[in-house]
């Protein structure tokens, strides 16, 4: 599913895939209002259910962002020793 193909911007693809990551935050945020206590309890399929849509958030987006940097020809950084870290800030 490239948005390239579907005529759709890298920005609005990432604001629909961002979707399902808000409910996860606004149901995260439900559970601990709702909770007073230190600990919280999660139900294990709710937590895998948060995992999963994590998961699936991170890999669409690295997808895509590999793509987008492949097409513009910018370089990944791998490593970056402490002079050039230096001269970067500077």
């Amino acid at each position: 599913m490239d948005p390239k193909q579907q005529g759709v911007s890298l920005d609005e693809f990432i604001s629909r895939k961002l979707h399902p990551v808000r409910i996860l935050v606004g149901y995260l945020n439900n559970e601990m209002a709702l909770n007073d206590n230190e600990e919280m309890r999660i139900n294990r399929n709710d937590l895998e259910s948060l995992v999963s849509t994590m998961e699936i958030f991170i890999e669409e987006f690295d997808r895509v962002s590999q793509q987008a940097r492949a097409r513009s020809g910018k370089k990944k950084f791998t490593a970056i020793d402490a002079k050039t870290g230096i001269k970067a800030v500077a």
